[in-house]
Protein backbone atom coordinates (compact mmCIF):
# COMPACT_ATOMS: atom_id res chain seq x y z
CA UNK A 1 0.00 0.00 0.00
CA UNK A 2 2.86 2.38 0.74
CA UNK A 3 5.14 1.32 -2.08
CA UNK A 4 2.71 1.44 -5.03
CA UNK A 5 0.70 4.49 -6.05
CA UNK A 6 -2.71 4.37 -7.72
CA UNK A 7 -4.29 1.54 -5.72
CA UNK A 8 -7.59 2.42 -4.06
CA UNK A 9 -8.19 -0.77 -2.08
CA UNK A 10 -5.87 -3.48 -0.82
CA UNK A 11 -7.64 -6.63 0.45
CA UNK A 12 -5.16 -8.62 2.50
CA UNK A 13 -5.08 -12.05 4.03
CA UNK A 14 -2.83 -14.75 5.46
CA UNK A 15 -2.41 -12.96 8.80
CA UNK A 16 -5.46 -14.71 10.31
CA UNK A 17 -6.89 -11.48 11.68
CA UNK A 18 -9.87 -9.36 10.71
CA UNK A 19 -10.25 -5.61 10.76
CA UNK A 20 -13.67 -4.06 11.43
CA UNK A 21 -12.60 -0.86 9.65
CA UNK A 22 -10.08 -0.22 6.86
CA UNK A 23 -6.70 1.26 7.64
CA UNK A 24 -5.91 4.17 5.31
CA UNK A 25 -2.29 4.84 4.43
CA UNK A 26 -1.53 8.51 5.20
CA UNK A 27 0.80 8.82 2.20
CA UNK A 28 -0.89 6.97 -0.68
CA UNK A 29 -4.42 7.04 0.81
CA UNK A 30 -4.83 3.39 -0.13
CA UNK A 31 -7.41 1.58 2.01
CA UNK A 32 -6.27 -1.73 3.51
CA UNK A 33 -8.68 -4.28 4.96
CA UNK A 34 -8.55 -7.98 5.67
CA UNK A 35 -11.16 -10.61 6.44
CA UNK A 36 -11.12 -13.02 9.33
CA UNK A 37 -9.54 -16.48 9.32
CA UNK A 38 -10.45 -19.99 8.20
CA UNK A 39 -13.52 -19.05 6.17
CA UNK A 40 -15.37 -17.84 9.27
CA UNK A 41 -17.15 -14.99 7.49
CA UNK A 42 -17.96 -13.30 4.22
CA UNK A 43 -16.96 -9.65 4.14
CA UNK A 44 -18.37 -6.87 2.01
CA UNK A 45 -17.11 -3.36 1.34
CA UNK A 46 -19.18 -0.98 -0.77
CA UNK A 47 -17.13 1.70 -2.53
CA UNK A 48 -18.50 5.03 -3.72
CA UNK A 49 -16.96 6.28 -6.98
CA UNK A 50 -17.37 9.77 -8.45
CA UNK A 51 -18.56 9.07 -12.03
CA UNK A 52 -16.96 12.23 -13.38
CA UNK A 53 -13.53 12.11 -11.77
CA UNK A 54 -13.44 8.29 -11.53
CA UNK A 55 -12.06 8.65 -8.02
CA UNK A 56 -13.00 6.96 -4.77
CA UNK A 57 -15.06 9.22 -2.55
CA UNK A 58 -16.19 6.92 0.24
CA UNK A 59 -16.95 3.46 1.50
CA UNK A 60 -19.53 1.61 3.57
CA UNK A 61 -19.25 -1.54 5.63
CA UNK A 62 -22.20 -3.74 6.64
CA UNK A 63 -23.39 -3.02 10.16
CA UNK A 64 -24.24 -6.64 10.92
CA UNK A 65 -21.03 -7.66 12.66
CA UNK A 66 -17.74 -5.77 12.49
CA UNK A 67 -17.54 -5.57 8.73
CA UNK A 68 -18.84 -9.08 8.13
CA UNK A 69 -21.76 -9.60 5.78
CA UNK A 70 -22.40 -13.04 7.25
CA UNK A 71 -20.52 -15.27 9.66
CA UNK A 72 -19.93 -18.91 8.79
CA UNK A 73 -19.34 -20.65 12.10
CA UNK A 74 -20.13 -24.35 11.99
CA UNK A 75 -22.64 -24.32 14.84
CA UNK A 76 -24.80 -21.80 12.98
CA UNK A 77 -25.83 -24.32 10.34
CA UNK A 78 -27.74 -27.60 10.37
CA UNK A 79 -25.97 -30.01 7.99
CA UNK A 80 -27.88 -31.09 4.91
CA UNK A 81 -28.22 -34.89 5.28
CA UNK A 82 -27.49 -35.66 1.62
CA UNK A 83 -24.45 -33.39 1.51
CA UNK A 84 -23.22 -34.79 4.83
CA UNK A 85 -23.51 -38.39 3.62
CA UNK A 86 -21.71 -37.53 0.38
CA UNK A 87 -18.85 -35.85 2.21
CA UNK A 88 -18.54 -38.62 4.79
CA UNK A 89 -18.22 -41.14 1.96
CA UNK A 90 -15.27 -39.30 0.49
CA UNK A 91 -13.74 -38.76 3.93
CA UNK A 92 -13.85 -42.48 4.66
CA UNK A 93 -12.00 -43.16 1.40
CA UNK A 94 -9.38 -40.52 2.17
CA UNK A 95 -8.95 -41.82 5.72
CA UNK A 96 -8.10 -45.34 4.59
CA UNK A 97 -4.59 -46.25 5.70
CA UNK A 98 -3.89 -42.86 7.27
CA UNK A 99 -3.05 -44.38 10.65
CA UNK A 100 -0.65 -46.98 9.29
CA UNK A 101 2.74 -46.65 10.98
CA UNK A 102 5.58 -45.93 8.53
CA UNK A 103 8.41 -45.34 10.98
CA UNK A 104 9.48 -43.91 14.30
CA UNK A 105 10.78 -40.63 15.66
CA UNK A 106 13.38 -41.10 18.39
CA UNK A 107 12.91 -37.51 19.54
CA UNK A 108 10.34 -34.75 19.21
CA UNK A 109 10.71 -33.23 15.74
CA UNK A 110 9.76 -29.64 16.47
CA UNK A 111 9.14 -27.10 13.72
CA UNK A 112 10.19 -24.17 15.92
CA UNK A 113 12.95 -22.40 14.03
CA UNK A 114 16.35 -21.53 15.43
CA UNK A 115 17.54 -19.16 12.72
CA UNK A 116 16.46 -21.18 9.66
CA UNK A 117 16.66 -24.59 11.30
CA UNK A 118 14.20 -26.88 13.04
CA UNK A 119 14.35 -30.64 13.62
CA UNK A 120 11.23 -31.11 11.50
CA UNK A 121 12.42 -28.89 8.68
CA UNK A 122 15.85 -30.50 8.67
CA UNK A 123 14.22 -33.93 8.45
CA UNK A 124 12.24 -32.92 5.36
CA UNK A 125 15.22 -31.58 3.42
CA UNK A 126 17.31 -34.57 4.51
CA UNK A 127 14.58 -36.76 3.00
CA UNK A 128 14.61 -34.73 -0.23
CA UNK A 129 18.38 -35.06 -0.56
CA UNK A 130 18.24 -38.77 0.25
CA UNK A 131 15.46 -39.51 -2.23
CA UNK A 132 17.30 -38.22 -5.31
CA UNK A 133 20.91 -38.50 -4.10
CA UNK A 134 21.41 -34.73 -4.38
CA UNK A 135 24.37 -32.67 -3.25
CA UNK A 136 22.14 -29.96 -1.82
CA UNK A 137 18.44 -29.67 -1.03
CA UNK A 138 16.39 -26.72 0.12
CA UNK A 139 12.84 -25.78 1.14
CA UNK A 140 11.12 -22.52 2.05
CA UNK A 141 10.60 -21.85 5.75
CA UNK A 142 6.81 -21.66 5.41
CA UNK A 143 6.58 -25.15 3.94
CA UNK A 144 6.53 -27.00 7.28
CA UNK A 145 3.01 -27.06 8.74
CA UNK A 146 3.20 -29.39 11.76
CA UNK A 147 5.64 -31.30 13.92
CA UNK A 148 5.99 -34.94 14.93
CA UNK A 149 6.15 -36.22 18.49
CA UNK A 150 8.53 -38.96 19.51
CA UNK A 151 7.16 -42.43 18.90
CA UNK A 152 5.34 -44.11 16.01
CA UNK A 153 4.89 -42.00 12.88
CA UNK A 154 1.87 -42.53 10.62
CA UNK A 155 0.83 -41.37 7.17
CA UNK A 156 -1.51 -38.98 8.96
CA UNK A 157 1.38 -37.37 10.83
CA UNK A 158 3.29 -36.81 7.62
CA UNK A 159 0.22 -35.44 5.84
CA UNK A 160 -0.20 -32.90 8.64
CA UNK A 161 3.45 -31.86 8.29
CA UNK A 162 3.22 -31.55 4.50
CA UNK A 163 -0.40 -30.97 3.36
CA UNK A 164 0.66 -29.59 -0.03
CA UNK A 165 0.90 -31.64 -3.20
CA UNK A 166 4.42 -30.41 -3.90
CA UNK A 167 6.47 -32.56 -6.24
CA UNK A 168 10.15 -33.34 -5.83
CA UNK A 169 12.35 -31.72 -8.48
CA UNK A 170 16.09 -31.91 -9.02
CA UNK A 171 18.23 -29.77 -11.28
CA UNK A 172 21.85 -29.26 -12.24
CA UNK A 173 23.55 -25.93 -11.63
CA UNK A 174 27.01 -24.51 -11.18
CA UNK A 175 28.34 -23.28 -7.87
CA UNK A 176 27.63 -19.65 -8.72
CA UNK A 177 23.92 -20.37 -9.07
CA UNK A 178 23.89 -22.44 -5.90
CA UNK A 179 25.44 -19.58 -3.95
CA UNK A 180 23.02 -17.08 -5.50
CA UNK A 181 20.08 -19.16 -4.24
CA UNK A 182 21.42 -18.91 -0.70
CA UNK A 183 22.41 -15.24 -0.98
CA UNK A 184 18.92 -14.37 -2.26
CA UNK A 185 17.34 -15.85 0.84
CA UNK A 186 19.53 -13.88 3.27
CA UNK A 187 19.20 -10.59 1.37
CA UNK A 188 17.64 -7.74 3.33
CA UNK A 189 15.59 -9.11 6.21
CA UNK A 190 14.87 -12.49 4.63
CA UNK A 191 15.22 -15.34 7.08
CA UNK A 192 16.96 -17.97 4.97
CA UNK A 193 16.22 -21.49 3.76
CA UNK A 194 15.87 -24.96 5.21
CA UNK A 195 18.88 -26.79 3.78
CA UNK A 196 20.63 -30.16 3.67
CA UNK A 197 24.03 -31.17 2.34
CA UNK A 198 25.66 -27.82 3.04
CA UNK A 199 27.21 -25.81 5.84
CA UNK A 200 26.33 -22.14 5.55
CA UNK A 201 27.54 -19.26 7.73
CA UNK A 202 26.43 -15.74 6.85
CA UNK A 203 26.73 -12.24 8.27
CA UNK A 204 24.10 -9.51 8.09
CA UNK A 205 26.88 -6.96 8.52
CA UNK A 206 28.00 -7.67 4.97
CA UNK A 207 26.42 -6.26 1.78
CA UNK A 208 23.47 -8.00 0.16
CA UNK A 209 24.44 -10.89 -2.13
CA UNK A 210 27.84 -11.12 -0.44
CA UNK A 211 26.72 -12.19 3.02
CA UNK A 212 27.77 -15.83 2.95
CA UNK A 213 31.08 -16.25 4.78
CA UNK A 214 31.35 -20.05 4.77
CA UNK A 215 29.86 -22.42 2.21
CA UNK A 216 30.69 -26.11 2.26
CA UNK A 217 28.92 -28.65 0.06
CA UNK A 218 29.32 -32.21 1.24
CA UNK A 219 32.02 -31.00 3.59
CA UNK A 220 34.09 -29.53 0.73
CA UNK A 221 34.63 -25.83 -0.02
CA UNK A 222 32.23 -24.33 -2.53
CA UNK A 223 33.48 -24.41 -6.12
CA UNK A 224 31.97 -21.77 -8.43
CA UNK A 225 32.54 -23.91 -11.54
CA UNK A 226 31.50 -27.31 -10.23
CA UNK A 227 28.14 -28.70 -11.35
CA UNK A 228 25.97 -29.71 -8.40
CA UNK A 229 22.75 -31.71 -8.19
CA UNK A 230 20.14 -29.77 -6.25
CA UNK A 231 16.77 -30.98 -4.92
CA UNK A 232 13.79 -28.74 -4.25
CA UNK A 233 10.04 -28.56 -4.99
CA UNK A 234 8.04 -27.58 -8.05
CA UNK A 235 6.64 -24.68 -5.99
CA UNK A 236 10.08 -23.12 -5.62
CA UNK A 237 11.12 -23.94 -9.18
CA UNK A 238 8.22 -21.71 -10.27
CA UNK A 239 10.06 -18.73 -8.76
CA UNK A 240 8.20 -18.46 -5.47
CA UNK A 241 9.78 -17.22 -2.21
CA UNK A 242 11.80 -14.69 -4.19
CA UNK A 243 13.74 -17.36 -6.10
CA UNK A 244 12.83 -16.07 -9.55
CA UNK A 245 16.24 -17.07 -10.95
CA UNK A 246 15.13 -20.71 -10.82
CA UNK A 247 12.65 -20.00 -13.62
CA UNK A 248 15.63 -19.53 -15.95
CA UNK A 249 16.98 -23.04 -15.35
CA UNK A 250 17.31 -24.81 -18.75
CA UNK A 251 14.68 -27.51 -19.20
CA UNK A 252 17.34 -30.10 -20.00
CA UNK A 253 18.88 -29.55 -16.56
CA UNK A 254 15.61 -30.22 -14.68
CA UNK A 255 14.26 -33.62 -13.61
CA UNK A 256 10.72 -34.04 -12.33
CA UNK A 257 10.87 -37.28 -10.38
CA UNK A 258 7.07 -37.61 -10.21
CA UNK A 259 7.44 -38.11 -6.47
CA UNK A 260 5.18 -36.24 -4.08
CA UNK A 261 7.21 -34.68 -1.28
CA UNK A 262 5.03 -36.50 1.28
CA UNK A 263 5.99 -39.82 -0.30
CA UNK A 264 9.66 -38.88 -0.08
CA UNK A 265 9.25 -38.20 3.65
CA UNK A 266 7.42 -41.52 4.11
CA UNK A 267 10.24 -43.35 2.32
CA UNK A 268 12.81 -41.63 4.53
CA UNK A 269 11.01 -42.72 7.71
CA UNK A 270 10.66 -46.27 6.42
CA UNK A 271 14.35 -46.50 5.58
CA UNK A 272 15.96 -44.41 8.32
CA UNK A 273 13.87 -44.96 11.46
CA UNK A 274 14.28 -44.21 14.23
CA UNK A 275 14.70 -40.63 13.00
CA UNK A 276 16.50 -38.35 15.45
CA UNK A 277 17.23 -35.16 13.51
CA UNK A 278 18.77 -32.29 15.45
CA UNK A 279 19.66 -28.68 14.88
CA UNK A 280 23.29 -28.74 13.75
CA UNK A 281 25.88 -26.63 11.94
CA UNK A 282 24.24 -26.65 8.51
CA UNK A 283 22.95 -23.06 8.83
CA UNK A 284 24.30 -20.32 11.09
CA UNK A 285 24.13 -16.56 11.32
CA UNK A 286 27.33 -15.06 12.69
CA UNK A 287 27.65 -11.32 12.15
CA UNK A 288 31.28 -11.42 13.29
CA UNK A 289 32.33 -14.13 10.86
CA UNK A 290 35.07 -13.49 8.30
CA UNK A 291 34.53 -14.52 4.70
CA UNK A 292 36.44 -17.61 3.61
CA UNK A 293 39.07 -16.95 0.89
CA UNK A 294 37.39 -19.31 -1.61
CA UNK A 295 34.31 -17.06 -1.61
Amino acid sequence: AREVDGIDLFIGGHIHKGWPEPWIDPVTHTMVITGYAYGSNLGMLTLTIDPETKTLTGYELPAIREGAMITLFEDQFIPDPDARDLIEGYVSIAEEGMDEVVGYAKSHLSRTNVDAQSPMGNTIVDAMKYMVNADFSFLNLGGVRAEIKSGPVSYRNIFEVMPFDNMLISFKCDGRTLRRIIETRVEGSRAGLIVSGVNVVYSRQRPNFDRVTTLLIGGEPWDPDKIYTVATTDFLMQGNAGLTMLMNTPAEDITNHNINLRDAIVKYFKDMSPVDTKIDDRWERNDNSKQAPYL
